[in-house]
């Protein structure tokens, strides 16, 4: 472990962080992937200090490229002291997260609310000004107490997958905004239930790409992939078929979906010069 001098508000700092730390469940990593899902990331200040000083870090911008901490055999070399969004790789239940390549928690997987809350609360705690945050010790907990609302946690499942659209992301910014200023939960409540209403409204009459994503994602729910490219290739081939299916149906309103013809442009005869 480093000396708690490296960070801006030593021991304390330290203690709150690692603790959020201890409610991300450890996961079984195989190795399986050799490390090709490991690549540069974002992380915050005081968890950068933690690491080991390496060149490549400050030098490597591009986020495709392999993680500097690597090993020449694919492992990681800072596995105690890794980042917040390195342990909640695998650790999640859903998500963008959930390891392509079958690593699993050894326990329950955390679920979009607990790892939206977990990679907040870490943000926050490990950036300059930490210190100013009402009850530091307690933000987590209200973090989790925002998303996991009845009214909250589609919206938060929706942006976790990458499906959120319109008012869904400034949503729960608005949220993480109050928790991190420590608003009282009452008013708290009352501004969810009436963002939630919007949102609804929103969504009712504003299809978004997210809508498309969904109808994507439902269609390969489940399915496993050996490679990338594989999944690529899977995703085409869905979105190709739902293409063609929004071709040759005709939604009406309130009936059922009846397939129609393709509409067949009329010839025209080029007239001689």
């Amino acid at each position: 472990m480093t000396d708690d001098s490296l960070l801006w508000g030593g021991g304390r700092q330290t203690r709150l962080i690692d603790a959020v730390y201890a409610t991300v469940p450890p996961t079984d990593c195989t190795g399986a992937c050799a490390a090709k899902e490991c690549t540069v990331t974002h992380f915050a200040p005081a968890e950068a200090a933690r690491l080991p000083v390496a060149p490549p870090l400050r030098t490597v911008l591009n986020q495709s490229d392999p993680c500097p901490f690597l090993t020449p055999g694919g492992r990681c070399s800072v596995f105690e002291l890794r980042p917040m969004i390195c342990r909640l790789y695998a650790a999640a239940e859903e998500g963008y997260l959930v390891c392509p390549h079958g690593c699993r928690p050894t326990g329950r997987g955390l679920s979009h609310a607990e790892t939206l809350a977990a990679m907040n609360a870490v943000q926050v705690l490990g950036t300059p000004g930490w210190d100013r945050v009402p009850d530091p010790e307690g933000l987590h907990e209200r973090l989790l107490r925002a998303y996991r609302h009845p009214e909250v946690e589609p919206i938060v499942s929706r942006v976790q997958r990458g499906l959120g659209g319109g008012p869904d992301n400034e949503f729960v910014h608005a949220l993480g905004r109050d928790a991190v200023a420590d608003v009282p939960w009452e008013q708290q409540e009352r501004r969810i239930v009436a963002r939630a209403r919007d949102a609804a409204e929103w969504h009712a009459t504003h299809p978004t790409m997210g809508s498309a994503a969904q109808m994507i994602a439902d269609r390969l729910a489940g399915v496993g992939f050996e490679t990338a490219e594989a999944a690529a290739q899977a995703f085409m081939d869905v979105t190709e078929d739902l293409l063609e299916q929004a071709k040759l149906v005709r939604r009406t309103p309130g009936a059922a979906h009846t397939p129609q013809a393709p509409r067949r442009r009329p010839s025209r005869k080029r007239r001689k010069k």
